[in-house]
């Protein structure tokens, strides 16, 4: 998706309303818990705030097939994100600080693909679920324990106690 300064600049009041779809498939192969991801929907607008500088604000959204991290199952889920970015055409305004961010185009272009796939980056959950009480996997015979339920024992002994677990076994036995 570009937007050119000419575009923004042509517009009677500065302000240049935008809509688009990004195909962003290539992020399935880069995100692991990413399964299939549909096209990106972007509108917002872009704006002239003063001589050689730009402002464009977006909202985007799409729907993700995430797979869950703990019953490695997928499912659907909505990703939404805004964002607002700031450009120039000018090489002395462009700047990167902890403030702010000025973006420097060449070509009197804007290439806005980066900074949705960038926001949508941003919006995936680190670990994502399911459900929130998702009860994972048995770590012992794997089976889906959302699904059904299973009898295996999966309480552990931290291995800096099992010789106390050991004389706790002893103390029975000599008790009996």
């Amino acid at each position: 998706m570009i937007i050119t300064i000419k575009q923004i600049n042509q517009t009677a009041e500065g302000l240049y309303p935008f809509q688009d779809k990004i195909c962003l498939d290539d992020l399935v192969e880069d995100e692991p818990n990413v399964v299939k991801l549909e096209s990106v929907q972007v509108e917002g607008q872009a704006s002239i705030l003063r001589s050689h500088l730009y402002q464009v604000s977006a909202k985007q959204k799409c729907i993700g097939k995430l797979l869950c991290a703990r019953c490695l199952t997928t499912f659907p889920t909505s990703l939404e994100s805004s964002w607002v970015e700031k450009f120039t055409d000018k090489k002395e305004l462009a700047c990167d600080t902890d403030e702010e961010t000025v973006h420097l185009i060449t070509d009197g272009q804007i290439v806005l693909d980066l900074y949705v796939r960038e926001q949508l980056v941003i919006s995936l959950p680190y670990a994502p679920l399911c459900k929130p009480d998702c009860a994972g996997l048995c770590p012992v015979c794997g089976v889906n324990k959302n699904e059904e339920l299973c009898d295996c024992n999966t309480s552990r002994i931290d291995p800096r106690l099992a010789k106390l677990q050991d004389l706790l076994g002893e103390e029975k036995d000599s008790v009996s």
